[in-house]
Formats: structure tokens, sequence, C-alpha cells
């Protein structure tokens, strides 16, 4: 009898126990669905009206799956960098100077007093090495890498004169101290006065005079001094005892 009446009492007991289970409890699932207002609840609104706490944002991931959700820790994450500034190409060589005709004049010659004149043979051993960095806008400075005097490295006009091109006024080519392109010269002169074509290799000066006029020079070569200056205007050159030159860079 009491056998008999076994399967009865296994049913009754799990009857009740799923009835338990279907009990709204305090964090547990509901038996029924939250409604768009109680979903909006924070947990501790839920927990006055005996709803059950919000599901963690991140819960626990099964096996293997971790590296498909698992956001990357910021000591690993990839970092972007700024493009690295381009190195500018610097141009290096002896200044061969010629006659706007073409014709070969001689190269700039290293002075010890900072004045440098022409090499009329051309000595690679002893003519003035120049360096030249284009970047970004010009005019550029033009570097004696083996200056034979002492100061400044830097070529180009000696003096703070105004050029024009009604005026016979001279700047002659020295050594000089630095200034930025396009400046006006100190009482020292003005370095940053170069532009450079890559293709001819021509330099070609800009002059930037006080009261901030500037215009191209002509490069002028004294022959009896054997001196090399700028001028405002070309047809003040008499072509006998001082001729117009242009200067380029032989690599």
């Amino acid at each position: 009898m009491l056998f008999r009446a076994l399967p009865l009492l296994f049913a009754l007991l799990a009857l009740c126990a799923f009835t338990v289970e279907a009990r709204p409890m305090k964090g547990r699932v509901l038996s029924r669905r939250l409604t768009v207002e109680e979903r909006s609840l924070t947990n501790a609104e839920r927990m006055k009206r005996g709803l059950p706490p919000r599901a963690p944002v991140i819960g626990r991931m099964l096996p293997g799956r971790e590296l498909l959700f698992d956001p990357t820790p910021a000591s690993k994450a990839k970092r972007g960098s700024p493009s690295p500034s381009p190195t500018p190409k610097s141009f290096s060589g002896r200044v061969h100077i010629k006659a706007t005709n073409g014709s070969h004049v001689g190269f700039l010659n290293n002075t010890d007093s900072g004045f440098p004149n022409v090499d009329y043979v051309g000595t690679p051993s002893t003519d003035i090495v120049v360096k030249i960095s284009p970047s970004g806008k010009g005019p550029f400075d033009l570097v004696a890498t083996n200056a034979a005097w002492a100061g400044s490295p830097l070529l180009g006009g000696g003096t703070n004169d105004t050029l024009s091109s009604d005026s016979v006024v001279i700047v002659p080519l020295s050594n000089t101290t630095h200034t930025a392109a396009g400046a006006p010269p100190t009482s020292k002169g003005a370095s940053a006065i170069w532009s450079f074509d890559s293709t001819t290799l021509e330099l070609t000066p800009k002059w930037t005079n006080l009261n901030g006029s500037s215009l191209v020079p002509t490069i002028g070569w004294h022959k009896e001094s054997n001196l090399l200056f700028f001028i405002g205007n070309d047809s003040l050159i008499d072509g006998i005892q001082n001729v117009a030159v242009d200067f380029f860079l032989e690599k």
C-alpha cells in the first residue's frame, strides 16, 4: 500500500517545488515581464518594489568568447602618434659663378676676411663648400661648411643698406649673423635671403629693406677689387669693370 502511494507523493512534492520557484523573490527573475517603466527604474527603486536588480552590464563570459567582448586594455591599446616631420633635404657643393650668358667666371673663393671673391681657376681644396636645406617657405640660409673666416658660417648681405631699382647703393656678399626668412637686415646684414631651384641648381637672393620693401637684386662682380655684391638695378652694371653674374650649386 505504501509503495503504491510513493509515485503520488513524489508528484505532489514536485508540484510544491515548482510553485515555490514561481513566486517572485528579491534578487531573482520574476515570473512576468517587467513593464517599460519598471525596466527604467534604478536598482534602489526596484528593491523598494520587490523587483530584481538590473542585470550587470558585463557578465560572466563563456570560455573562448572573452576576446570578442572584452575591451582592449588601455596599456596595450595601439596608440596613434603624430606623423614625423619630414627631414629637410640638404644640397651641398661649391658655388659655380657664371656670367648671365652662361659662360664660366669662376668659383666662390674661401677667404679669411669673410668677403668671398672669385677663384678664376677653381680649386676644390680651397673653394667654399656651402649647404642649403630648403624646406617650407623660403628664403633660406646658405651655410659655408668649410669657412676660412672666424665667426658665423652664414653667407648673405653684409650691411643693412637699402637696395632699389633707382639706386647705385650696393650690399657686399659676406659672412653675416642669422636672420629670419624675409626679415630686414640687422646692422650686420641678413642671412636667410636665398632661394634654390633644385632643377637648375641656381641660387637666387631676395633682399628685404629696413622699410619692409623687397626685391630680387642682381649679383655683381667688381673685377678690379674682386668683390661680389648685390645691387638693385642691373642696368647700372657696365659690363666692363662690373659684371652681372649668377650663382649655381655644383654638387
